[in-house]
């Protein structure tokens, strides 16, 4: 989000936009997958109220304490703010102001094959279908990463720093003293 919305204001000093995974739900609503899984989010959201911060870690991680980070106190106080804030998928991101942009644009999201089922059904399906529209509307190369879930920079990172790396060369190319002319 920060990303997104730090390029839409100040797009003269972005050489380059790269997005995983983007939660911005909000932006693709539209999308009967998107829309259902906001609807299941904030349904989350207020049943989470009451709830403690433990709980909600192992609701967010699905399944039991094994796939909860570690260090667990980190993991357990990131928990306590996440309880406190907005969503970031309610974030409501001008999206289509990025498209006029001039520097190179990509967006990258897991394929989601090896997530649990119903994790890649209530989060997964909605989470590339996100991907996909927003880089539509940004006018940017769409990529998914096999292997991957919601972190392919963590859990495929050769394959996703690869398509960093020719990112940047093509923002480099662009600057380059006659590029362009």
């Amino acid at each position: 989000m920060v990303a997104m919305l730090a390029s839409i204001r100040r797009p003269e000093r972005v050489s380059s936009l790269a997005l995983i995974e983007p939660a911005a739900l909000a932006v693709t609503a539209d999308h009967p997958t998107v829309a259902a899984a906001l609807e299941a989010n904030r349904r989350y959201v207020a049943a989470s109220q009451s709830t403690t911060a433990e709980d909600y870690l192992r609701a967010s991680y699905g399944a039991g304490d094994e796939r909860v980070p570690e260090p667990r106190e980190f993991a357990l106080r990131a928990a306590r703010t996440a309880m406190r804030e907005r969503p970031c998928w309610e974030a409501d991101v001008p999206v289509n102001a990025l498209r006029p942009t001039s520097y190179p644009k990509m967006v990258l999201a897991g394929t989601w094959e090896t997530a649990p089922a119903d994790y890649r059904s209530t989060t997964g399906d909605a989470l590339v279908a996100t991907a996909g529209v927003i880089a539509e509307r940004i006018d940017a190369r769409f990529h998914q990463i096999a292997g991957a879930d919601h972190a392919p920079h963590q859990q495929r990172p050769d394959e996703v720093n690869r398509l960093l790396l020719d990112l940047w060369e093509q923002a480099a190319d662009r600057a380059a003293p006659g590029a362009g002319a």
